[in-house]
């Protein structure tokens, strides 16, 4: 039977320091606090293959040299006397790594031990305020690391940022050189109130009153329907026929498939609300910036995007769609606090309450997205349609959402689009429909074109799912 063990890394002689946090900490802690006292909903797991013949001890001194470079991995979060977010990075600690001993021939399934231990190590809940935001497994067989899972915080690491400490990681034990380390949090932070990051927020609270000047107050209504168990559920579709469309149609309508899937459920929801226009809130990297492209530390914000559905075919919508979210994305930079600040009081002004609870978030990385060669079929989406899958994840009893749709990479599978929502809005059964009516908007948009105005591809969807 496969051996667990804990060893705790000595980290010492970094830089240390505290301040304010960054707007990034700030937003994902609003987050983290609304789901106390589980801290690990913002947890996430990535994983780095280790090649044969690397030693667990070279492992080790990776995983410290990782930790010195970037000080989000070594801080602690907590809140100063006047209530503000503080940033505490630390010169010296510990990092907890979780150790699953595995012998061949006597522990065969070795799949299920890595998943476990994945399991342990991201169900763990961080005290912020006395432990750093990482957690650390590695699956050993016979005696030598085979892979290393990293479980860290969201205040500490948004999604870019996973993939920034897997490659440097990977590159550090198999004895590649990395570049010296980044900007770190507590300099960012600095700039962000400097009178050059103060004008960058204030343009993006501008972009915000406009916007929550013109959006619908409501998309789906509440309904008296019996709360499901739990309240949040999740359902998910594989489909290979949904990136193949979206790579069709991203090429027809001169559009990265990012835009195609966001006017999708775009046209979905304002069709079912009655609606002409749809504020849809997206995840924003804010990584434009050139000394940011290898900073590790969470930057993703919310930002509303306002997307016009009246267009007369998909192709006018998916422009649409493509122009707002680059305006969004341009003007995601602010202060939590000033946006919350800024709905109530334009909610006042309009007299009714503002849902900003429809998400789009697309995780692929940029390269996924766009598409270069010949674009597919009709004939090629229609058959890939046939191994389409679905099915129901991990749902939630508490959230701050009403729908939301994530987009991953599922390789040979195609994409994944994952929805939550509120089952007071949406039920299971009809998120799964919403989906399989997802992909036959698109397998429809490629089919008909131009030809087919959005009425027609909206009645084609619902009769063919």
């Amino acid at each position: 039977m496969a051996i667990l063990r804990t060893e705790r890394l000595d980290v010492q002689g970094c830089r240390s320091g505290h301040g304010p946090a960054t707007l990034g900490q700030r937003s994902i802690w609003t987050d983290i606090e609304f789901m106390m006292p589980d801290t690990s909903f913002y947890n996430s797991v990535v994983p780095v293959e280790i090649a044969p013949g690397v030693e667990l001890e070279t492992v080790f001194a990776g995983l410290r040299t990782l930790v010195e470079r970037h000080g989000a991995l070594r801080s602690f979060f907590f809140r100063g006397a006047d209530g503000e977010l503080v940033q505490q990075m630390m010169a010296e600690g510990e990092v907890v790594v979780e150790l699953c001993e595995a012998v061949s021939g006597r522990d065969s399934d070795l799949y299920s031990l890595v998943t476990d231990l994945e399991t342990r190590i991201k169900e763990h809940c961080f005290d912020h305020v006395e432990q750093w935001p990482i957690r650390v497994g590695i699956g050993v067989l016979d005696g030598m690391p085979r892979v290393i899972l990293m479980s860290v915080s969201h205040i500490a690491a948004d999604f870019p940022s996973l993939r920034i400490l897997a490659s440097e990681l990977h590159m550090i034990v198999h004895g590649g050189d990395v570049k010296p380390p980044p900007l770190q949090p507590l300099d960012f932070a600095q700039w962000e109130r400097s009178p050059e990051g103060r004008r960058v927020q204030d343009r993006a609270l501008r972009y915000w009153r406009r916007n929550l000047e013109s959006m619908p107050p409501k998309l789906l209504t509440e309904t008296d329907r019996t709360v499901e168990q739990p309240r949040y559920p999740t359902v998910w579709l594989r489909s290979k026929a949904v990136a193949l469309a979206a790579t069709a149609l991203g090429t027809r309508c001169r559009v990265g498939s990012s835009a195609v899937l966001l006017a999708a459920i775009a046209l979905l929801l304002g069709h079912a609300a009655g609606e002409k226009r749809v504020t849809m809130v997206l995840i924003a990297g804010n990584r434009t910036r050139s000394t940011l492209r290898h900073y590790v530390g969470n930057l993703a914000q919310d930002v509303p995007a306002d997307i016009d559905i009246t267009g007369k075919d998909f192709a006018a919508v998916a422009r649409s769609a493509w122009s707002s979210s680059m305006k969004a994305y341009r003007n995601a930079h602010c202060d939590r606090a000033e946006t919350a600040r800024l709905r109530e009081s334009v909610a006042m002004e309009r007299g009714t309450d503002l849902e900003l609870g429809y998400f789009f978030n697309d995780l692929r990385p940029t390269e996924s997205q766009n598409f270069k060669g010949d674009a597919p079929t009709f004939a090629l989406v229609r058959a890939a349609m046939s191994g389409t899958t679905t099915g129901v994840g991990t749902g939630a009893e508490r959230d701050n959402l009403l729908v939301f749709l994530d987009v991953t990479d599922a390789g040979e599978e195609g994409i994944q689009l994952t929805l939550k929502a509120d089952s007071r809005r949406l039920g299971s059964s009809e998120m799964a429909r919403f989906l399989l009516r997802f992909e036959a908007l698109l397998v429809a948009a490629v089919e008909h074109g131009v030809d087919c105005g959005n009425e027609q591809l909206l009645k084609l969807a619902e009769e063919a799912a």
